[in-house]
């Protein structure tokens, strides 16, 4: 059944996110509701404002600087925006409006929404995206959820197009009725709200690659584009919520399915980078080792056999001991450049309770592996993780020193976080945490809060300047202060 033009929908992604290429999570949604006939319009808010706010504005999404958008500071900065804002979704005329958010997207969310439906009231709003996941972030919005029909929890593409056909017959949002397979409630019985989960997409090859029509394609570094080969992880780091966003089981795209995408882009766009967004590139072996494979024989180049430049691909792998040198030269010859590495930490202690699965030697050795094969290689970090002493944080800085010819740079320190879904969250007795707030955490011995895990993230960060190891944007303890200075500096 197709929409007519009233009930088409404009997909508008907040800030913030990456500026460099397209949203990949808007581009699956677009593809999928027009392989089913809907029509579809993209606004990509992320960008339109980026390239329209103050310069000084900017590192917050240079430094993915999480707390800064937490900031009334943040707000204030924005307010001459909002009404702007608003004028841009309702210049595209459509009677649904989708909204890709993330936390960080929340409060900047809240000023738009009211002014949205206070000068169109008949404009019917869906979110997704991350912020929906968990119903704490849902309620965050406080009154401001009574501004939203729907919320889409999970995988987005089957529960939305299901959302837009319900919405083509009946128009009302609260009597929906949905096939069986789908999830439809309401996080309270009073809520104006409905939340609808689809079931999890298990044939990933199913689902349309983006294509991305109807984006300004031109507006994004061409060079680049994102792409995604798996949805899930084999593993469960108890920091981590993402993992449990996405389900189970761990699926994967055919690595021929994926080749097609990537020739698909190198022949339309001219895209020279693809950067995979999987929470674990190498989470199976013999998939990494077949995609390495057919893109060593399709050997894909920008202008044609033989031309520069040659196609790369960057990711997101953790550490293996089971992953041989052999395959590490594989992934090189293929096109494979920069590995991002969540390594998190290197005591052995602490890696333990965050149930990386590894320990600090088989870590380094993992790094070495990628550089003796060519590999650049960057590592994430994460500071104040309970039970951490100052002695295991010592402990890291010993073997990044010791790991130093391995590492390209420090692509991230992070305070760390109890998100919810995570083991962290859902067990704090067992990591012996007080988390009334899931942000200012801290433990019941009081040797780890807010105040300390700062420390210490400035004691990393001094470290890694002291000893020239490059970091990449990081720029989270000012915004921290910020956001303690205008909660009256109460960490607790």
């Amino acid at each position: 059944m197709s929409l007519n033009s009233k009930s088409s929908i404009l997909l508008v992604k907040l800030p913030p996110w990456e500026v460099n290429f397209p949203p990949l999570g808007v581009a699956y949604l677009s593809a999928y509701l027009e392989r089913h006939d809907m029509e579809v319009k993209v606004l990509d808010l992320n960008l339109e404002i980026y390239k329209n706010i103050s310069p000084e504005i900017r590192d917050a999404w240079k430094n993915n600087d999480y707390f800064y958008w937490q900031t009334d500071k943040m707000r204030g900065e924005f307010e001459n925006m909002i009404s702007w804002i608003v004028d841009r979704i309702l210049s595209f005329e459509t009677k649904v409006v989708g909204f890709s958010m993330t936390i960080s997207s929340c409060n900047l969310f809240k000023d738009i929404i009211v002014k949205l439906k206070n000068a169109s009231p008949e404009k019917i709003v869906v979110v997704g995206g991350p912020f929906t996941a968990w119903k704490e972030f849902r309620g965050s919005l406080g009154i401001n959820k009574n501004f939203v029909e729907y919320f889409v929890i999970g995988e987005g593409e089957v529960a939305l197009h299901q959302i837009l056909r319900h919405i083509n017959r009946n128009g009302e949002h609260a009597d929906i009725k949905l096939p069986e397979g789908f999830l439809v409630w309401k996080d309270d019985p009073s809520d104006y709200t409905v939340c609808v989960q689809g079931p999890a997409i298990l044939k990933l090859d199913e689902i349309p690659f983006p294509t991305y029509n109807g984006f300004d394609i031109d507006s994004y570094d061409r060079r680049f584009i994102s792409i995604l080969g798996s949805r899930g992880c084999v593993r469960r780091c108890s920091f981590c919520n993402d993992t449990v966003m996405w389900g189970k089981p761990f699926r994967l795209r055919s690595p021929e399915n994926i080749v097609e995408e990537m020739k698909y882009c190198v022949n339309k766009y001219k895209t020279e980078v693809f950067k995979f967004c999987d929470l674990m590139l190498n989470g199976s072996i013999d998939f990494i080792t077949r995609l390495s494979e057919l893109l060593i024989k399709e050997d894909l180049r920008v202008y044609g056999p033989g031309s520069y430049p040659r196609v790369v691909w960057h990711g997101q792998v953790a550490v293996r001991k089971d992953m041989d040198f052999s395959l590490f030269k594989k992934m090189m010859e293929s096109g494979f450049t920069v590995a991002s590495v969540g390594v998190e930490s290197f005591s052995n202690k602490v890696l333990r309770l965050m149930n990386k699965g590894y320990v600090a030697d088989e870590a380094v050795q993992f790094l070495r592996y990628h550089k003796e094969a060519g590999i650049e290689v960057q590592i994430n970090t994460i500071v104040g993780f309970p039970g951490e002493t100052e002695d295991d944080l010592k402990e890291t800085m010993d073997y990044i020193k010791k790991a130093s010819p391995y590492i390209d740079y420090v692509a991230s320190i992070s305070t760390c976080g109890v998100g919810p879904g995570s083991d962290l969250y859902t067990d704090p007795e067992k990591f012996n945490i007080d988390i009334k707030d899931h942000f200012y955490w801290y433990t019941k011995d009081g040797k780890n809060d807010i105040y300390i895990r700062m420390q210490r993230y400035k004691r990393l960060l001094d470290f890694l300047k002291k000893e020239n190891i490059r970091i990449l944007g990081v720029s989270e303890l000012d915004s921290m202060e910020q956001l303690l200075k205008e909660r009256g500096g109460k960490g607790k």
